[in-house]
């Protein structure tokens, strides 16, 4: 039998959507053809760096804030980032390196990218990305950086990406947490060269211009003793005839070959030699160079700013036209980055450097039509944290998980907590998905707007006229040296507080005090399960010993009811967990030694105490926590005494739970 026909269209190469391949063909063609001339009208419109230009922009930099535009309704989100002034605590202003470090204040709008990751400006970008995040899809998504490709140890977390890399590396870092696309708007450098020489610029005045401006963007820094080897880098990206690109293999080699290095350093030389021609020809300070040591330098500070000043786009001379015509090079190289990758259905992401946006806003209001200025997005904790999820778990109501963040009944009640699991999908979300949600710290997001919701409601849930002693019954039996009210004013008094939450607790904690605050939710003051939790702690202590509990005091207000303890502050940090779903791999490292096997002995015994007793250990959270001490010795701790009664139906699995991790330390010694 001979070959079956295909038996639809898509199955034959020569049809396609249309059923005829050649007219599809046509179609793509005149599609490509239309795109071109489209792009091409825009970029008419280009209004690169003249009067208007600086009149815009200047009216961008008032607001000392990024600007954020739309475009194509959703197609394009372009934000022309900012940088501003920053002061220490003296209000001096500082610059470089130190601008870079927290604690600081911002004033107006400067020049150049913003290194501190604590500013405004990308706490703004972080913002219009997550609300990005929450009105795209998945196979929509593509951000655009500026610049090239960082490394992944450049952009490993927030802070060290944008002191890396300013705005580019907090959206590569971005991109690469949450699984978006992305793809630098840079041209290569070949594309930039061919672009300039097109134009009448001379490959050495190129080399000149993008040498000075790399080793003049910071005038903080000091001088270097040598820029040889900057020059012929600059020669090598721009083709100059000798000038080699070795692989960093070759330049580690040659850089341990003296001989070969000075030959290099010659060719700099000689090259910078002709460039002082250049500098010498526009009245401009010259390289000084020493062709004993072969080595070319700045002659001063001064020189360097004078030629920092002269590649200005906003200065007029032959350096300033040639960096012009660069930047006219990446603008229009982003311009078709853009309408590409919209063409092909993505919605883009973008932010660069104010004046790239400024000068390509005529192009994009040509292509999509006027911008939309998108409302300022709210870099608030609660809109963050709501776009890091839905980055990662989609979010299905964004705006009712807002309202439960931004309301006080959050700390309040037990709805809150169980409003916003339920919001987040908990019970459905994969190990995976809550491995990405730690990692991007989506825990220590939360716990700081349940601070603040803490700061709001304290006065409802424990207001300070009702810290009094004939208000307030204490069991003072595990503490006689403390005063437990003061302690508790000490702690809600403190503005920077700090809380925790726990199913049925609040955990408030302050510097001012070696304890913290345990305050039982409002709504489950007449909840009796949740009381006998509080009240379980001598039960506890009894089974176990003061070895494994820190010290604590419980306490309870008359009016307004409230139910609570103090309890010895424990270095959490310092411990890990261990529940039920524990790895105990490196616990078992611990184990190894006699008088650590003993310590889980006693541990698994007062268990078995508590067990005769009617109770079961709540392991379910991070209730229990372990530690090798500096001497070695394993510490278990157990910092909430929340116990389950044994014949209470509701509690069977958590029962079950609890005696499975038992079964296993059992099974460790």
């Amino acid at each position: 039998m001979g070959a079956e026909k295909p038996t639809n269209q898509e199955a034959d190469p020569m049809h396609g959507q249309s059923g005829n391949f050649y007219a599809d063909l046509a179609k793509s063609v005149e599609q490509q053809r239309s795109l071109r001339e489209r792009t091409a009208e825009a970029w008419k419109k280009y209004a690169g760096y003249g009067p208007d230009y600086q009149r815009r922009n200047a009216e961008r930099a008032q607001s000392a804030r990024v600007k954020i535009d739309q475009y194509g309704g959703d197609q394009l989100t372009i934000i022309a980032s900012i940088n501003t002034k920053k002061f220490n605590s003296a209000g001096v202003e500082v610059k470089g390196d130190a601008a870079k470090q927290p604690g600081l204040t911002e004033g107006e709008a400067t020049d150049l990218h913003d290194y501190n990751p604590e500013s405004r400006n990308h706490a703004d970008i972080e913002a219009a990305y997550n609300d990005y995040l929450a009105r795209t899809k998945p196979e929509e998504r593509l951000v655009i950086f500026e610049g090239r490709v960082r490394p992944d140890e450049f952009i490993s977390d927030r802070a060290t990406a944008i002191r890396q890399a300013s705005e580019s590396g907090l959206l590569q870092y971005l991109a690469r947490r949450d699984g978006v696309e992305a793809t630098s708007g840079e041209p290569t450098d070949e594309a930039v060269a061919r672009y300039c020489y097109e134009r009448g610029v001379q490959p050495e005045e190129l080399a000149l211009v993008l040498v000075i401006r790399g080793l003049t963007h910071d005038l903080t820094k000091d001088l270097p003793d040598d820029i040889s080897m900057d020059i012929y880098g600059e020669a090598v990206v721009n083709g100059l005839e000798g000038f080699v690109d070795y692989s960093n293999e070759q330049k580690a080699e040659i850089s341990k070959d003296p001989v070969r290095m000075a030959k290099l350093q010659q060719q700099a030389v000689e090259l910078a030699k002709r460039q002082n021609e250049i500098l010498s020809s526009l009245g401009l300070p010259q390289f000084e160079i020493d062709e004993q040591a072969n080595t070319v330098r700045f002659a001063s500070a001064e020189d360097r700013a004078a030629l920092a000043k002269a590649w200005d786009p906003s200065s007029e001379g032959r350096l300033s036209d040639i960096h012009t015509i660069m930047t006219e090079a990446r603008d229009k190289h982003i311009l078709e980055t853009i309408v590409s990758a919209t063409e092909d259905g993505k919605k883009v992401f973008m932010a660069y450097g104010g004046s790239h946006v400024v000068s390509l806003e005529p192009c994009l209001d040509e292509f999509y039509g006027k911008a939309e200025a998108a409302s300022q997005p709210s870099s608030d904790k609660e809109s963050e944290l709501v776009g890091l999820i839905d980055s990662i778990t989609p979010v299905a109501d964004k705006s009712a998980m807002l309202s439960v963040l931004k309301d006080p009944r959050l700390v309040m009640s037990k709805e809150g907590r169980e409003e916003i699991k339920k919001l987040i999908n908990v019970d459905d979300l994969q190990p995976e998905q809550v491995r990405r949600l730690v990692d991007a710290g989506a825990k220590e997001k939360l716990n700081e707007i349940i601070s603040l919701r803490m700061k709001e409601a304290l006065e409802q849930i424990l207001p300070l006229e009702a810290l009094r002693s004939d208000n307030i019954i204490i069991d003072q039996k595990e503490s006689a040296d403390i005063d437990p009210i003061e302690e508790i004013r000490q702690i809600v008094t403190d503005p920077e507080l700090t809380a925790n939450q726990g199913a049925m607790q609040n955990v408030l904690i302050s510097e001012r005090s070696q304890y913290v605050l345990k305050v039982l939710k409002s709504d489950l003051q007449d909840n009796p399960y949740a009381r006998e939790t509080l009240a379980h702690y001598d039960e506890v202590l009894k089974a176990f010993g003061h070895d494994f509990l820190p010290r604590q005091i419980g306490f309870e207000l008359r009016n307004p009811p409230l139910a609570g303890t103090l309890q010895e502050k424990v270095a959490i940090d310092e411990y890990q967990v261990l529940n039920a779903v524990t790895d105990l791999e490196q616990f078992d490292d611990q184990t190894q030694s006699p008088q650590n096997k003993e310590k889980v002995k006693e541990f698994i015994a007062g268990f078995d105490r508590l067990a005769q007793q009617g109770l079961t250990l709540d392991v379910l959270g991070d209730n229990v926590l372990w530690k090798k001490g500096t001497n070695g010795e394993l510490e278990i701790l157990i910092v909430d005494t929340g116990s389950f009664s044994n014949d209470y139906e509701g509690s069977a699995q958590s029962v079950q739970e609890a005696n499975r991790l038992i079964d296993r330390l059992r099974q460790l010694v």
